[in-house]
């Protein structure tokens, strides 16, 4: 497995972990221009999924967050219906792969979600790169099955 800084992993995943989410450090967000929702560039992601996985395919939902805590339905913040990602290999900076969607899932839940979708089947340390979002995503690590309980 290719190795990658601490530093490069952490600016990833900045996080703190509990109940099962890890959130991201938390941004500011713009409102809504001409009844379309602005992601701006200092939106943050909240992982909804382990920051550790196994290879094959891979279900990543994340939500979206602002300085004051974690986007609602509640809120006056209209989300997109859909958001596009890329992940990323973090040891390589290359993006391995592009153009996946995610549609919102809202659905009596105060929290929305956007379900991501892709198949990794290489160990390493990825970013999910959501379009509009912080430039670095949100990290995670594929490792070996034997190595995750």
């Amino acid at each position: 497995m290719n190795c990658v800084s601490r530093r490069r992993f952490i600016a990833g995943s900045i996080s703190v972990v509990g109940s099962g989410l890890a959130l991201g450090a938390l941004g500011a967000i713009a409102g809504c221009t001409n009844g379309k929702s602005t992601l701006p560039k200092d939106l943050q992601l909240v992982q909804r999924f382990p920051q550790v996985l196994v290879p094959g395919n891979l279900r990543l939902p994340v939500s979206l967050a602002t300085s004051s805590g974690v986007l609602s339905t509640t809120g006056d913040f209209k989300f997109p219906e859909t958001l596009s990602a890329k992940i990323v290999d973090l040891s390589t900076d290359k993006v391995i792969t592009e153009n996946i969607s995610a549609q919102l899932h809202k659905v009596n839940m105060p929290i929305p979600y956007y379900p991501f979708r892709t198949t990794i089947s290489a160990v390493g340390n990825y970013a999910i790169v959501v379009d509009g979002g912080p430039s670095e995503g949100t990290a995670f690590s594929v490792l070996p099955r034997d190595q995750v309980d």
